[in-house]
C-alpha cells in the first residue's frame, strides 16, 4: 500500500512538474497551469511549497531537493491584488515551517517565512498584526519540540 502511494504522490508530481511548473496549481481537466486567483496574480509556486514536506516525508529526497532549489532561486510573492490570507498562511507559512523543522534546513526554509511577513503582508495594520502574531506563536511552537 505504501508503495502505491508513493507510486500515485509521483505521478502527481511529474504531471505538475510537466504541464504546470511555478505555477499555483495545475487545472485537472485542461492540464494548463493556473496562477491566478487565491495567490493573487503572480506565479509564486504554491503547489511546490504546499508539496516540499510531503516529498521530505516520502523519502522523494530528488524531487524535495528540486523544490527546495525552485525556491531559493525563484520564490518571491508579490501580488498587487488580493489575496486569501487563511489559504496564504497554510499553503505557505505552513509549507516553508514545516519543511524547515522536517528536514532541519530550519535556517534556508525559516527566512522564505521572515521575507514573507516583512515584504509581502503588508495590506492592512489587521493583517500585519494578525501574521506577526501568527509567525512568532509557531516559532514559539516549533523552538519546544
Amino acid at each position: 500500500m505504501l508503495i502505491l502511494v508513493k507510486e500515485m504522490m509521483n505521478h502527481a508530481w511529474q504531471g505538475y512538474k510537466k504541464k504546470a511548473w511555478s505555477e499555483n496549481e495545475v487545472r485537472p481537466i485542461s492540464g494548463k497551469g493556473h496562477s491566478a486567483g487565491i495567490f493573487g496574480n503572480g506565479k509564486t509556486g504554491a503547489t511546490i511549497v504546499d508539496a516540499l514536506d510531503t516529498l521530505y516525508i516520502m523519502g522523494m529526497m530528488n524531487e524535495f531537493n528540486e523544490a527546495k532549489e525552485w525556491v531559493e532561486k525563484n520564490f518571491f510573492f508579490n501580488s498587487k491584488t488580493d489575496v486569501s490570507l487563511f489559504e496564504t498562511v497554510i499553503r505557505f507559512v505552513a509549507g516553508f515551517l514545516a519543511a524547515g523543522t522536517l528536514s532541519g534546513e530550519q535556517d534556508r526554509l525559516y527566512s522564505q517565512v521572515q521575507g514573507f511577513s516583512i515584504i509581502q503582508l503588508k495590506y492592512s495594520n489587521k493583517i500585519e498584526m494578525f501574521c506577526s502574531i501568527l509567525i512568532s506563536s509557531l516559532s514559539l511552537k516549533i523552538g519546544f519540540l
